[in-house]
């Protein structure tokens, strides 16, 4: 929320809005048009900090030895209460609206989904840094802000990008997601928080100069944290047989002492005191604002939220008897994808192909026939060893595309892609869909009693012309005037003897 003494911050984006605007901003050359809306978007996360979100997050004027008073204080404080204490994943009970319920440990697949759920997030690391430094002289603050994109970046290593080093995790357990900047990605069935910090990250780093306060603040929020936050994430993982290299870097290069939380903070202090030299303290108190508004944003701007929470529940089957979901809730079949994207592929190529593979056989059959067959021949090339999902590059079959083999540009660079992908996820482990709970089944007899006697009243009333009953209030009333009020007539039964009344809410006859 905004401080006290400003006007109403203006509405975030919806859920719709954010995910359109994760593409667009990743191919703003495809978009230049919505620059105006990402900056508009930007001032709208900003103004709605929420400073009463937690007592650290409180304003106050800047000094250097507040600053880091504060800072140590917010350190200390994560390396007491989170630093050393198990995964959330890892704990048997979960707390819900203010009480524990006994769960057990999350079962693997619960991480996996999670993992898969922050991929948008994880897939821009150091995003909102990316624009920082342009062919310009430079300074200490845009040094060091830029030496810490650079580590997120890979420094020119492919292997050290952190995005592929998140990718690699993914895939190391059978997950396979669309390239980030495509229309397939947004149209996975991510939870709904998970696009805003992404946009949020976006939209602030895609106009460095106009919001640089901000951008040194949300570089102390995210580098700040990490050694004593993530440190569970890592043992979490470890413990279980995923790779945890993506974690456990940013646990040590985020470090306080010589890393970026360490930079993050000398960059702010630099920053600060060129200010002070341009406009004196009132100038460092104005962009002291700034900065620390960029740091509370990021804080409270939310991030997947009670989303993941329920996802825990739904795919470990636990009931806390807080509601089931109303349609099927599913990891998304990422194997299942990639698989129909061949079989399009297959089709595509079928009409030709059919006609020059005369002579040549697959697992006994003839191969032209099997292009009439996309799916058969697809399982026919993985059990007849053409594909290696292990080692999919040193497949046969793309050996075949290479220069001296037959198939050499036959298939476009995209579409080796498609195939690469296919063999890849060939590889990974299926989700099940899980089910909601099945519809209460219990009726209340009374409602269905009172249904059963609207129905048949039209009959019953000429019927039953000559009997009279009491009803509960004492009155003698014919049986054939009470039809039309099923209530009063159930009640007459009773008053009269004809029914018994069986608990609360039923009548026995």
């Amino acid at each position: 929320m905004l401080r006290a003494d400003e006007a109403v911050a203006p509405p975030l984006p919806t859920t719709d809005e954010e995910r359109e605007a994760f593409h667009k901003l990743l191919n703003i050359e495809n978009f230049p048009e919505f620059r105006e809306t990402a900056r508009q978007y930007a001032r709208a996360y900003l103004a709605n900090a929420n400073y009463a979100a937690d007592p650290t997050y409180a304003e106050f004027d800047y000094t250097e030895e507040r600053l880091h008073e504060r800072m140590k204080f917010i350190y200390d404080s994560f390396v007491e209460n989170t630093m050393y204490t198990s995964h959330f994943y890892d704990q048997s009970t979960v707390t819900y609206a203010g009480k524990e319920y006994p769960v057990g440990k999350a079962s693997n697949k619960v991480v996996i989904d999670n993992l898969i759920q922050k991929a948008p997030f994880n897939f821009l690391d150091g995003v909102w840094l990316q624009n920082i430094m342009t062919a310009r002289p430079s300074d200490e603050v845009m040094s060091k802000l830029f030496d810490i994109w650079a580590d997120e970046a890979g420094n020119g290593e492919v292997e050290q990008n952190h995005a592929n080093v998140y990718d690699n995790l993914l895939r190391s357990k059978g997950v396979y997601l669309p390239s980030v900047n495509s229309r397939e990605f947004i149209d996975y069935p991510f939870v709904p928080g998970a696009w805003r910090t992404g946009v949020f990250q976006q939209c602030v780093g895609l106009f460095p100069q106009e919001f640089f306060p901000e951008l040194l603040g949300m570089t102390l929020y995210l580098e700040w944290e990490a050694t004593p936050t993530l440190t569970p994430s890592v043992r979490m993982l470890r413990g279980r047989g995923i790779d945890p290299l993506f974690y456990q870097l940013h646990v040590a290069i985020d470090n306080i002492s010589e890393g970026h939380g360490a930079l993050a903070i000398e960059a702010i202090k630099a920053f600060l005191a060129e200010q002070r030299l341009e406009g004196g303290d009132d100038e460092v108190q104005r962009n002291w604002k700034r900065i620390w508004n960029g740091y509370v944003t990021w804080a409270t701007v939310g991030f997947l939220g009670t989303d993941t929470f329920m996802r825990r529940l739904i795919i470990d089957k636990k009931k806390l008897n807080i509601g089931t979901p109303k349609e099927p809730s599913c990891v998304p079949d990422l194997a299942g994808f990639y698989r129909d994207q061949m079989l399009a592929l297959v089709r595509k190529k079928a009409p030709f192909a059919k006609q020059v593979h005369g002579g040549v056989s697959l697992g006994g059959k003839p191969l032209n026939s099997l292009f009439d067959k996309p799916e058969e021949l697809l399982n026919l090339l993985l059990t007849e060893g053409l594909v290696d999902p292990k080692h999919p590059r040193d497949s046969n079959l793309i050996a075949l595309m290479q220069f001296e083999g037959p198939m050499y540009r036959v298939f476009s660079d995209k579409e080796q892609a498609v195939v690469l992908d296919w063999i890849e996820s060939a590889d990974g482990d299926a989700y099940d869909c899980i089910e909601p709970l099945p519809p209460d089944t219990d009726t209340d007899p009374a409602v269905e009693m009172e249904e059963l006697i609207s129905k048949y009243a039209s009959q019953a009333q000429f019927a039953h012309a000559s009997i009279k009953l009491t009803t509960q209030a004492g009155e003698q009333k014919p049986l054939a005037t009470l039809f039309d009020r099923p209530a009063e007539l159930m009640g007459a039964l009773v008053a009269s003897g004809w029914a018994r009344r069986c608990g609360l809410l039923g009548f026995q006859g």
